[in-house]
């Protein structure tokens, strides 16, 4: 709940975990209390704790960009938009440009995918988010090469960043089995990265371990119900193992969150 200052910012907040927030608290107690939500996958909690946290400072741009990603993992396409363009009508963001080079990898418009991975890179190299961008829009385009060149970069500016250790564990240049045993223990090191079990579920398929791949891809579908990346991929391996009417399922529940799916 918030109380208004006449002419001024909120002067209360309540947000997750119990508390009780002035406007004297630093915010980035919030915001890391935003991230243990979205750890714990407790993603709709994690996104209104984002909600108030840009009504209390919209200049808050990592804030935007990380709600604007969870939206993303919801198939908010239009919303995640949205925020990202009133962000940037405020100030160029490398985290926002980071979020706008992935919604334009999910429609597929690779010339601008490519252009705000690099714009975000060049605003603030040691954004991780911005480096991932880059590299992702560059291998969605075929340009594996340098993809991989960018990967190592980023990892060089930002070495903890979970999914560009995603990516540079899981190359082609890697057996099935090592990208597995990789994405494992990154699993085991940062359980609530929802990208990395995705990743981790892709290669146990691909290796045979059905059982396990379908295992993990329940998990993301009770963290994210609605979203249709997760239902794509459940709809391609169900059908790939030949349960064809799961397959069918899947496909029509992602195609009703977004009917221009590519």
């Amino acid at each position: 709940t918030w109380r208004k200052r006449s002419g001024g910012p909120p002067s209360r907040c309540r947000v997750g975990l119990g508390l009780t927030m002035t406007s004297t608290n630093n915010i980035r107690d919030w915001e890391a209390r935003a991230k243990i939500l979205n750890e714990r996958h407790e993603v709709a909690s994690a996104m209104a704790q984002y909600a108030q946290i840009l009504e209390f400072d919209p200049t808050r741009h990592a804030s935007r960009a990380r709600l604007a990603k969870l939206m993303m993992e919801c198939s908010r396409y239009g919303d995640a938009s949205a925020l990202c363009d009133a962000g940037m009508s405020i100030a160029p963001s490398a985290p926002v440009l980071a979020v706008k080079a992935q919604l334009s990898q999910v429609y597929f418009e690779l010339d601008a995918a490519l252009a705000f991975g690099e714009q975000a890179v060049q605003l603030d190299p040691l954004c991780g988010d911005a480096w991932y961008a880059w590299a992702t829009s560059h291998g969605l385009a075929g340009n594996e090469y340098r993809s991989e060149q960018i990967i190592d970069r980023g990892l060089k500016s930002c070495p903890d960043h979970v999914e560009l250790q995603v990516e540079s564990l899981s190359r082609a240049t890697i057996s099935p089995a090592q990208q597995a045993e990789n994405l494992a223990a990154l699993h085991q090191e940062h359980p609530g990265n929802r990208t990395c079990l995705l990743a981790y579920g892709i290669i146990l398929f691909a290796m045979g371990d059905t059982g396990g791949a379908q295992a993990i891809r329940g998990m993301l579908l009770d963290y994210t119900p609605n979203n249709h990346a997760v239902l794509a991929i459940h709809s391609l391996h169900g059908f790939l193992s030949g349960d064809v009417d799961g397959a069918e399922s899947y496909a029509q529940r992602a195609i009703g969150l977004w009917p221009d799916s590519f």
